[in-house]
């Protein structure tokens, strides 16, 4: 299932330029109850395969745009226990956690994040709320060591 998801991107791509051959090319836009068939798979298993991420989404919302942290924990929970990949959603999470004084919930929320991330702008952001969990659990040298590594 993982290595799905990492291929993810350009099984979409793929699959895009089939359909578009298949209906727009070959068929001339007819039998479209098909197309929307095949569109409907793969919505489907887009949302299964990335269900974490859909189920935290929400949480995002309520936390960025309404600062309802109470609110968006329940949906942060939820999509860490789903597997979610995002790195914006797990940091957010932690960031939470870290606020309400569990850094070593926080510290495994922001592993999380920096193992899914792949945004290099973002990496440094993520070092840097990791060592200030490591150095809220009394471990100075290694916030310093894991911020510079």
């Amino acid at each position: 299932m993982e290595a799905i998801k990492k291929k993810w991107f350009f099984i979409s791509l793929a699959y895009v330029f089939i359909i578009y051959y298949i209906f727009i090319i070959h068929l001339k836009g007819t039998q479209q109850s098909l197309y929307l068939i095949l569109i409907s798979l793969y919505v489907g298993i887009t949302a299964i395969l990335f269900l974490g991420n859909i189920v935290g989404f929400p949480g995002l919302v309520l936390h960025a745009f309404f600062h309802r942290e109470d609110k968006a924990l329940p949906f942060y929970r939820a999509a860490y226990k789903l597997g979610c990949k995002s790195s914006q959603l797990l940091a957010a999470y932690g960031l939470i956690l870290l606020r309400r004084g569990d850094a070593q919930n926080a510290r495994e929320i922001f592993e999380a994040a920096l193992a899914a991330n792949r945004n290099v702008f973002y990496t440094r952001t993520l070092k840097a709320n990791l060592a200030i969990c490591e150095w809220k659990l009394g471990q100075p040298q290694k916030a310093y060591d894991d911020y510079l590594a």
